[in-house]
């Protein structure tokens, strides 16, 4: 899907995702026209980051966090570094 039917998708801007493509935090395939190309996981991929932004967090920790949301299996440190803190 193109990055306008992913906003529409998830109510966040096309400013907004551009952002986050920026920041690493979702990673887009790309057309061969240069078209970004979204798969159907990126509306699931979008929700977490916009809750975790919301919630106040900057990108760059977002960015450290959300290996641990996609794979449940692996579990965090047992004491969070102190800029996690």
């Amino acid at each position: 899907m193109r990055i306008g039917e992913l906003a529409r998708a998830t109510g966040v801007s096309v400013r907004a995702l551009r952002h986050y493509e920026q920041e690493g935090l979702i990673r887009p395939a790309r057309g061969g026209n240069g078209y970004r190309d979204f798969d159907d996981g990126a509306v699931e991929a979008v929700r977490p980051i916009r809750g975790l932004i919301e919630a106040g967090l900057p990108t760059r920790l977002i960015r450290e966090i959300l290996p641990y949301l996609d794979s449940p299996t692996d579990l965090p440190p047992q004491v969070p570094c102190t800029h996690m803190i």
